[in-house]
């Protein structure tokens, strides 16, 4: 009986200590694909300027380059209510129009359901449509689970077994749901984190 409660409890250790192993690595290689995006975005714009660029989009709504730039403006100003405005009307602009795109997948296009209250609600519903309408569409579906990653973690690990349902070679897909997992380790206990652990550590053996 022992022996069999130290290898439950060796058994758990490994797993445990695997799922954070890879959850570092993991972390390491999303710090690192942060550094390259920041790096190479680091231009800020003035006040001005980012009024101009809003006069522009009036007769060209479709710059992605201009909301790109607006975004980021937004994002950086965002304890200013009208900042925080804005930035969610071009998040809703972008989700309705544009859900494939790249900008639509960064940080810059994500919202709070805290801070950003009815409006997380409004983008949340435009997503779901969005991938109820594409679900082939990778591109469309790994941009909806960026923006669900930190406040609907259960949606996320939907999405992604769709996306490695259609594409069962995308490393991207089993490295994503691998870090949802790691993030529910720190908040379970017992069983349901050995459970979890293993899920993790699963996810990325499999990226």
């Amino acid at each position: 009986m022992r022996k069999n409660n130290i290898f439950k409890f060796v058994s758990i250790c490994v797993v445990f200590i695997g799922a954070i192993f890879l959850t570092i690595k993991n972390s390491t290689y999303i710090f690192n694909k942060g550094i390259h995006y920041i790096a190479g975005n680091r231009g800020n714009i003035s006040e001005k300027k980012a009024n101009k660029l809003e006069e522009q989009l009036l007769s060209n709504p479709g710059d992605l380059n201009v909301r790109e730039k607006l975004l980021k403006y937004y994002f950086r100003h965002s304890k200013s209510e009208s900042s925080r405005k804005k930035k969610q009307e071009h998040v809703r602009w972008l989700i309705n129009n544009h859900p494939e795109s790249e900008i639509a997948g960064h940080p810059y296009a994500e919202l709070n359901p805290i801070l950003d209250k009815s409006a997380y609600s409004d983008a949340k519903q435009l997503w779901l449509k969005q991938v109820e309408s594409n679900k082939s569409n990778v591109k469309i579906l790994m941009n909806a689970v960026n923006f669900f990653t930190l406040f609907d973690k259960d949606l996320c690990i939907k999405i992604l077994k769709d996306v490695q349902r259609i594409t069962p070679n995308d490393d991207e897909a089993y490295r994503k749901l691998g870090h949802i997992y790691s993030l529910e380790i720190r908040s379970s206990h017992g069983k349901s984190r050995k459970k979890i652990a293993k899920q993790a550590l699963d996810e990325y053996e499999k990226a």
